[in-house]
């Protein structure tokens, strides 16, 4: 059966204006939703940009009749010969990077390629290889996906069903199928096929020939809103693979907090609801609500502390923890924040689906947060080396007597800084995650997201989404920003976690559930 593909008009009309600006070749995005029913729809295209001022797509022309190989495409003698050469690692890290911006039940779909016919057939290795790197990264994001739902099933209270429904829908909204889109810059035609590019190798030969449809999109999609309140200790550590390690634990752990909740829409309880999206959102007065807003009812948010394996604690009568028995960790720091998450649905999917979408976007959001902040805190650790390093060359030959730990203090306060990776033992400090912002994505009335680390403003936001997702003329007026940083809380004594445990199952708390996250 061949597959359908339903692009927005937008897409033609971006086309129609690289003709009329008389672009010659560009690469880049195709992004939508996949999986509607029996299609997939197409909502926009995004351009690869440069990357450190090196072009993403170099173009040669030449003569026709020399550069035509046997097998390729026909060229008319009258057309010069198109070849491309394509930084093919750097679309899909594009692709990767303008994944995280982008709002649940939307995803990057494919490529486009728009060149004449003969610079599609040079440039089809480099496009093979970059949606195989493409895939390769949708499948590791499927797997985190399969380990939370693994922790869920093994959460107390929560049934092996559920957790094999988010498996289900993880597998549904990761196919590893990808679609590469052509349009001919001579002749505006427009083809698109779908493979699944296990390797650079076998994605030429997957690619299978689709059916490419235009019509309106945009008004069949329906917003969902939900905030979900974060709050978790980990220990410091020097080492940054195990801090990395505790990360993904913590983002584990919450993750099966979030998708073991039970979710009330318009006042009903549509976890487990075959209803459309549509009749749900339908009104007394007959018309339709383009946002919901959903709450999660999920498990008692508590602090917790997350511990390395072997690093396992004893907790004293009133669950205070053990001093004796934590000597090996030099502290722990505190994460807190809240999850805005944002999703988009088609109106004719079931409750349950737009549910679930709406729950992985504050797990993926969440992952991308704390992904963030291991990054920052690597980053600080290599400066702090870097200073010790040559503070170290600065002391030597120095006289007696004077200042020598000057340069290994400012290493010290370096890396204690950076929360995560600290060399004071004593230290114990509380950090506020990278906020989520959402940017208007004008042409589609969509809205997409960037995250803010402390002390960046909105002016950063409106800079990446310029060169990431190609929005211009955005100002500080088009930056949403509904999450605030993390007041200076009294801290909580944490509950100590074994492992990815949910703190709502300790011994002592109170195994109900609470809406508003």
């Amino acid at each position: 059966m061949v597959k359908t593909v339903q692009a927005d008009y937008s897409i033609s009309d971006y086309f129609d204006g690289l003709l009329k600006q008389r672009v010659q070749a560009q690469v880049g995005l195709l992004v939508g939703k996949s999986s509607v029913g029996s299609r997939d729809i197409a909502l926009g295209v995004i351009p690869t940009p440069t990357q450190e001022d090196q072009q993403v797509l170099t173009l040669h022309t030449g003569n026709a009749a020399s550069s035509q190989k046997k097998g390729t495409a026909k060229v008319k003698p009258s057309e010069p010969a198109v070849s491309i050469d394509l930084e093919a690692e750097w679309v899909a890290e594009h692709a990767l990077q303008v994944s995280r911006m982008l709002p649940g039940g939307v995803s990057v779909l494919g490529l486009y390629l728009f060149a004449p016919a003969s610079g599609l057939t040079s440039a089809a290795v480099h496009l093979c290889s970059a949606l195989a790197n493409i895939a390769a990264d949708s499948e590791s994001s499927s797997s985190n996906v399969a380990l939370t739902a693994a922790v869920v099933s093994a959460a107390k209270g929560i049934t092996a069903a559920t957790a094999a429904a988010h498996r289900t829908t993880a597998a549904a909204r990761n196919t590893g199928e990808l679609l590469l889109l052509h349009v001919d810059s001579t002749s505006r035609k427009f083809t698109v096929r779908s493979c699944q590019p296990s390797s650079a190798s076998d994605a030429a030969s997957t690619l299978i020939p689709c059916e490419l449809k235009f019509g309106p999109s945009l008004s069949s999609l329906v917003c969902l809103r939900c905030s979900h309140s974060f709050d978790c200790s980990v220990p410091v550590s020097s080492d940054g693979a195990s801090m990395q390690q505790l990360l993904q634990k913590a983002a584990a752990t919450e993750a099966a907090r979030v998708l073991s909740a039970v979710a009330v829409v318009n006042g009903q309880m549509a976890s487990g609801s075959t209803q459309a999206v549509a009749d749900l959102i339908t009104n007394n007065t007959g018309s339709t609500e383009q946002q919901v807003i959903v709450d999660l009812c999920c498990l008692p948010s508590s602090t917790y502390l997350l511990l390395a394996p072997q690093n396992a604690v004893s907790l004293t009568h009133n669950n205070s923890i053990n001093s004796s028995s934590t000597s090996a960790c030099a502290g722990y720091s505190r994460l807190q924040g809240t999850i805005e998450a944002i999703a988009y649905v088609h109106r004719r999917d079931s409750v349950s689906k737009a549910v679930s979408e709406i729950k992985h976007d504050a797990v993926s959001s969440l992952s991308a947060r704390l992904q963030l902040l291991a990054e920052e805190a690597l980053v600080a650790a290599d400066e702090a080396a870097a200073t010790a390093a040559n503070s170290t060359n600065c002391q030597k030959g120095t006289a007696v007597g004077s200042n020598t730990t000057g340069g290994a203090e400012s290493a010290a306060t370096a890396a204690a800084n950076s929360g995560l990776l600290s060399v004071d033992a004593a230290k114990h400090v509380e950090l506020a995650m990278p906020r989520r912002v959402l940017l208007s994505w004008q042409k589609l009335g969509l809205l997409v997201c960037d995250y803010l680390s402390p002390g960046e403003g909105p002016e950063q936001a409106i800079e990446r989404a310029e060169h990431l997702l190609h929005l211009k003329g955005l100002s500080v007026n088009d930056v949403i920003e509904l999450e605030t940083e993390a007041a200076n809380s009294p801290t909580k004594q944490p509950k100590a976690v074994q492992g990815s445990a949910v703190a709502g199952q300790l011994e002592g708390q109170d195994a109900g559930f609470s809406c508003s996250g």
